[in-house]
Parts: C-alpha cells; sequence; structure tokens
C-alpha cells in the first residue's frame, strides 16, 4: 500500500466506525459486546516501512495497530525469501536460459526465454518453496542465486527491522509488538516439534527484546492447524490472527481471529471494500 492511500485509508477509518486495538476488540469478545463497524489495523512481518512510514500516518490519525513481527530477520542482511526470489527471476537483467533445482530428491527444470517464462518459473519455486523449512528454503535460494549470477544488495526500504528500530517503535503509545514465528514458515506443513520451535522462538525473543511477552500472533499466510492454535494457546498468546476473507463476530475464536485485506486503494475505493467487508 502506498503512503498516500495509506493516508486516505486511515483517514477515512475514523468517519467509518471505531477503530480498536487487537486487545480492546479480544476484551469486547470477552464481555460480548463487539462495537458494530469497528476495524482493527493489523502488520505482518516487520519491514522497516512500519517505522519509517506507516508510524507517523497511524500517529497523525490517532489509530492503534498491532505489528506482527517474524523475529528470525531482526537486523539480518538478507531481505525476506520471497522477496529475493522475486528479484532473482523478475527483475531486469540477463538470466541463463535454464535453471535446475532438486528439491525433496525431485529434479525440477525450468526454461527462462521470455518475460512469460521467467513469471512462470518464479510461481512454480515459490510454491516449492512455500512448505520448506527455512534452512532447506536459504539453502535453494542460494543454489538459485549461483546459477543465475545475481548479487543482490539489500534494498533499504525492504529489509526487516533491527533491534533498536523495534523498539524505537515500541515506545509509541498506539502500537503494540506481536509475534509472528521465528522464520516465517507454513506452520500447518510442519512438525509439532517445528512448530513449537517457531513460535516459542518468536515469543522468547521478543520477551529478550522488549523486556515484556507479546500478547498477540499471527499466523505466517494465515495458514495454520487445529494443532497450531492449540500450541499458539499453550504458549501465552492471549490472541491470534489469521487470514480468512470475513469479519470478526461475537461467536469468533480468540486464537483464530479473521482478518481482510484490502489492498492499495484509494479512499473512495477502500471504504466501498470495507463496508463489503463489514458485511461478510
Amino acid at each position: 500500500v502506498s503512503p498516500e492511500n495509506f493516508d486516505q485509508q486511515m483517514s477515512i477509518l475514523r468517519s467509518l466506525g471505531p477503530v480498536l486495538s487487537l486487545a480492546e476488540l479480544g476484551n469486547a469478545l470477552d464481555s460480548k459486546k463487539l462495537p458494530r463497524r469497528a476495524t482493527v489495523v493489523t502488520f505482518d512481518d516487520g519491514y522497516v516501512d512500519n517505522l519509517q512510514l506507516a508510524r507517523p500516518i497511524l500517529e497523525r490519525h490517532d489509530i492503534p495497530s498491532t505489528i506482527f513481527m517474524t523475529t528470525g530477520p531482526i537486523g539480518r542482511v538478507r531481505e525476506f525469501w520471497w522477496d529475493e526470489l522475486q528479484r532473482i527471476f523478475l527483475e531486469p537483467g540477463p538470466l541463463p536460459s535454464t535453471i535446475r533445482l532438486n528439491v525433496d530428491g525431485q529434479s525440477h527444470e525450468w526454461t527462462l526465454n521470455d518475460e512469460a517464462s521467467r513469471r512462470r518459473a518464479h510461481n512454480a519455486v515459490y510454491a516449492l518453496l512455500w512448505d520448506l523449512q527455512h534452512e532447506f528454503r536459504l539453502r535453494l535460494l542460494d543454489e538459485l542465486l549461483a546459477q543465475t549470477g545475481r548479487r543482490l544488495e539489500v534494498r533499504s526500504t525492504k529489509r526487516a527491522m533491527s533491534d533498536q528500530e523495534i523498539l524505537e517503535l515500541s515506545k509509541c503509545r498506539l502500537i503494540e509488538i506481536g509475534a509472528h514465528t521465528h522464520t516465517h514458515p507454513n506452520l500447518a506443513a510442519q512438525s509439532r516439534e517445528v512448530q513449537c520451535d517457531e513460535i516459542a522462538r518468536s515469543k522468547s525473543r521478543l520477551t529478550e527484546l522488549l523486556g515484556r511477552s507479546p500478547e498477540s500472533f499471527a499466523y505466517p499466510f494465515g495458514l495454520h492447524t487445529s494443532e497450531t492454535v492449540q500450541i499458539v494457546r499453550e504458549t501465552g498468546f492471549k490472541r491470534a490472527c489469521a487470514c480468512m476473507d470475513h469479519a470478526v463476530r461475537q461467536q469468533s475464536e480468540m486464537h483464530r481471529l479473521t482478518r481482510a485485506d484490502l489492498g492499495d486503494l484509494d479512499g473512495d475505493a477502500f471504504a466501498r471494500k470495507w463496508r463489503e467487508a463489514v458485511n461478510w
């Protein structure tokens, strides 16, 4: 979402109904007094633009929000894996005519001779990486970088926040810092052991950094199983967000709160889509 559109969206939220923090939403569900036409604003992953661009806009419009941090990338010198993958295949520049990967013992090959074939290869590799654990994804990304000859410098607008930047963000009275796993896997495709580790490590890292335990969690990609929900609850999170496209209702589960991505829309289009969303 562009800063200009985000500014319009936050401005118009105030005219559409109450804007709650995620904790206030949880309290409203507990007390069975969910306000009509209320909105909660959340961000996933922990990109630095949450601090540099979003925070000033949130403060200007007095909008509370929760920012869910993927803790593994904090301060690291690589971009998120999906951003690296996009750059490998879709940024301008020469690529070899063919690339090959071996994933789980199966060999895959793609021909790259035009923009359409690059996009098909990108989509296919994305699907292969989707369910993998972090170390396997990184190994395959490194193989792709070697085969394509790409040299990727971390873009200042696409990096994760540093420890100090998260601490600065946490000082804003409007912003809650939540957890989003350690390496952003598809939890629904992982073993119980991996899920427990990912969820607990993200909580521990943020507790160490902030001096307090995060209360809110978001499932990467919104994906989870009943086992995942149980682990999140047992790890001590009070509430958790998914991504299903319908509105939270009074009967919604506290650890499966639904969310909608309304997209990069200007104020008028955002208001129209918001009105559709609250009626889902």
